[in-house]
């Protein structure tokens, strides 16, 4: 058994983001959301895939840092977002809520 995990193997999901839209599925079943954001950070010292950018600022100076594991509050965690992974997220979250309620449609682009 390899004990070791090689750093570029560490995929960042977010966990919070679909717990976000689950609540959102629920509470507003027929909402439409509409979402802008980072799909790609500069120079990221962190390994990994959806790796954030871990950066904090002393003197004026910003210090990029290559590990989330920083004393909370002394840094910024920036996180790129995955688009294609977020629509399925959110396709996924509307189908299981509308399934739990009874009204689930399907619907097709033409």
């Amino acid at each position: 058994m390899n004990l070791f995990v090689r750093p570029d193997s560490f995929v960042y999901l977010p966990t919070q983001c679909r717990m976000l839209l689950d609540l959102i599925c629920h509470a507003r079943p027929n909402h439409h959301l509409i979402i802008g954001d980072f799909d790609e950070l500069p120079d990221v010292q962190v390994p990994g895939k959806n790796a954030p950018l871990v950066a904090s600022k002393e003197g004026g100076v910003t210090y990029d840092h290559k590990s989330i594991l920083v004393r909370p509050g002394s840094a910024d965690i920036f996180f790129p977002t995955d688009f294609p992974l977020l629509a399925h997220m959110h396709s996924h979250a509307r189908q299981q809520h509308s399934l739990a309620s009874g009204t689930w449609r399907l619907y097709t682009s033409n």
